[in-house]
């Protein structure tokens, strides 16, 4: 029988948190894995869509296909990646080891220094067209006399991007960066298909940490505390994006 019998514990599991050497590593991968991603989409994407806008033939195929990632669900690409860099039969180990360029397999999901990285890799291949496509739409906006102007003056290709190309993006950018990091730090999925937060913790997020918690150890309360701290953060985030979109509109 369960008891209907209900205790108020307060603040209880926050003050365990504060000591819990897992809760606190989580802290710390989840910040690496959310500053990683963001930074790696932001520079693909950047980088993607300055190459895209450029005219050459074929351009709308090779738009279409560097899209493809972010059609694919994350069981997928979970389930996909995780194929592609295991230890005993991972392709990409085989490549590299058949080009010559390692003598053994490099361990992406079971080395605990790079598994976090390897599985950020993952996810920055999933989420990078959108970084592209936002990139893509503010370039398309920035008006191409600025760049026949710059170039009568004798701009070169850096002046250009630094003083015309930046400026006219630097909305899209502030767009990109915020609603990267929402996505990307409340992330469970490849995570916990890829490693389940192993080796040795060392992919532990907090939502998979959360999720550990509350679901196959039966501590709801504990896991639930984890979620309100990531809540917070989320919040605080969404609201920074919601001022600079106000302000961007005045």
């Amino acid at each position: 029988m369960v008891s209907e019998e209900t205790l108020f514990i307060g603040l209880n599991n926050y003050i365990k948190l504060v000591n819990d050497t897992i809760f606190l590593q989580a802290c710390k991968n989840t910040f690496v894995w959310a500053l990683t991603g963001v930074a790696g989409t932001t520079v693909i994407g950047l980088v993607l869509a300055l190459l895209l806008n450029r005219r050459f033939l074929g351009r709308d195929i090779f738009r279409a296909l560097f899209l493809l990632p972010w059609s694919v669900p994350y069981v997928s690409v979970g389930i996909l990646w995780r194929w592609l860099l295991q230890d005993s039969f991972g392709h990409i180990d085989r490549l590299l080891m058949g080009l010559g360029l390692t003598s053994g397999p490099i361990g992406f999901l079971s080395n605990p220094v790079i598994a976090l990285y390897s599985v950020a890799g993952t996810l920055i291949w999933r989420h990078y067209p959108f970084s592209m496509l936002v990139f893509l739409a503010a370039l398309q906006g920035i008006n191409e006399n600025l760049y026949e102007a710059a170039e009568v003056d004798g701009a070169n290709t850096l002046q250009k991007f630094i003083y015309i190309t930046l400026p006219g993006i630097r909305s899209a950018m502030v767009i990109v960066v915020l609603l990267q990091f929402i996505w990307i730090f409340n992330h469970f999925d490849i995570v916990y298909i890829m490693t389940r937060g192993g080796p040795a913790r060392a992919t532990e997020l907090l939502g998979t940490y959360a999720y550990e918690s509350a679901f196959r150890r039966y501590a709801i309360g504990y896991g639930s505390a984890i979620g309100s701290i990531m809540f917070v953060v989320l919040v605080i985030t969404m609201l920074l994006y919601l001022r600079i979109i106000e302000r961007a509109d005045h």
